[in-house]
């Protein structure tokens, strides 16, 4: 065999045989992967994964206070482990705010927003510029990956070491869905391509040496999970090769949103001990941020909201199709929170405040789209803006003693 035609069996080898022999396994793995979405899916065992999840140990939090600086420690099994790092300064004549929430209010640089561009410190200039009689100091005491029970843990831990005058719970509740859903594995049992695919893919000692070369990776494969794997099922649902039945996700949601009313009920009980006066928001978030879930549910109402030129009936009908998402990236949180941090202000407490900063601004029109979210939930500068100034108006009006 001459060397020309060497190069051509090389040749057919490398443009023919090898991809074909790729295109056959891809093939081969989404047929494997569509027969198990359609029938090997155990949803009871999912359920009872679930539950035993409720039943075992959660986050561990704790705190170390140490040279006016708050260290909150996080250690959960499925996210690492999380220090943050809070300079706690002020005089004894202060009047002291801590505002706690999830990633949308702490998140950084290069992807969101800096810190002096979220809604506490925004807030804290506008309280300052209100009088020079009192200096307000809010303190940030938000965690990226908290839920209901670990932001309840932070609460007390924080309270415990230095009452504050006022606590805010800016909190949406998407992080319990989404913490629930990874620890019962109820989307992995969905995806065409593995979790941690890239990880494994690359997983030579000598790439390691390479400078974020780990981080690459760690963000390909969130890459792979919050936005190609969602789009594979829809496109897979979209064609009728992949049936999702709803049943079994309104049960796992009224098992997340009851382990949150339970949180959020002990942690009314704590301040009301500790005679700590405490502000519920309702959120904002996405609704122009397409979800996935059921394609016959979820897409229908996305597609009606986006015509839809009835504000009302716009907002509605976005509601439901965020409502009904399973597979999106970031999860957010459903009505049934906002419906019961709503329902907090029928308890006549007089720590309890519920501020309905979502409803205030339905009824503006506001339009809840990317000119004032990065994503699903986190928050620009304006959105930010928005916040601290509506936030500011209701503690004047409603926070004794701020409005004497």
């Amino acid at each position: 065999m001459n060397l020309i035609e060497r190069c051509k069996t090389t040749l057919f080898y490398f443009v023919i045989l090898i991809p074909l022999f790729f295109l056959i396994v891809l093939i081969s793995n989404i047929g494997l992967s569509i027969n198990r979405i359609n029938n090997h899916i155990d949803h009871s065992k999912i359920y009872q994964k679930l539950k035993s999840y409720y039943d075992s140990k959660r986050a561990d939090v704790s705190l170390e206070g140490k040279d006016n600086k708050i260290t909150i420690i996080y250690k959960d099994d499925s996210t690492g482990s999380f220090r943050r790092g809070i300079n706690f300064n002020h005089s004894p004549d202060d009047y002291i705010i801590y505002v706690y929430g999830s990633s949308p209010i702490i998140s950084k640089p290069p992807l969101f927003a800096a810190n002096y561009l979220h809604f506490p410190t925004i807030l804290e200039s506008r309280l300052n510029s209100m009088t020079n009689k009192k200096t307000f100091r809010v303190y940030n005491f938000s965690m990226v990956w908290a839920d209901s029970y670990s932001l309840k843990e932070i609460i007390e831990l924080t309270v415990d070491y230095k009452k504050p005058d006022l606590a805010i719970f800016y909190y949406e509740g998407g992080v319990d869905y989404e913490l629930a859903y990874r620890a019962a594995n109820i989307k992995e049992g969905y995806y065409f391509i593995k979790s941690g695919f890239l990880k494994k893919l690359f997983s030579w000692k000598c790439l390691d040496k390479i400078p974020g070369w780990k981080t690459l990776v760690s963000y390909g494969d969130w890459f792979l999970v919050a936005y190609v794997e969602p789009s594979l099922i829809n496109f897979m649902q979209r064609l009728g090769l992949v049936r999702i039945d709803s049943e079994p996700f309104k049960k796992y949601n009224q098992l997340i949103i009851e382990d949150f009313k339970a949180n959020i009920l002990k942690l009314i009980n704590y301040v009301e001990r500790k005679n700590t006066a405490l502000v519920f928001v309702t959120c904002l978030d996405n609704l122009k941020a397409k979800p996935c879930g059921i394609y016959r549910i979820t897409q229908k109402y996305y597609e009606l909201g986006l015509q839809e030129e009835d504000y009302s009936q716009m907002i509605e009908y976005l509601v439901k199709a965020k409502d009904s998402e399973i597979f999106t990236g970031d999860l957010r949180g459903k009505s049934e929170v906002y419906e019961f941090l709503r329902s907090l202000s029928n308890l006549g407490s007089s720590n309890v405040y519920v501020f309905d900063l979502r409803q205030r601004l339905f009824q503006e029109q506001f339009t809840f789209d990317y000119d004032y979210f990065y994503d699903y939930g986190h928050l620009k500068p304006k959105a930010n803006e928005i916040i601290a100034d509506y936030l500011y108006e209701f503690i004047v009006d409603k926070i004794k003693p701020i409005n004497n």
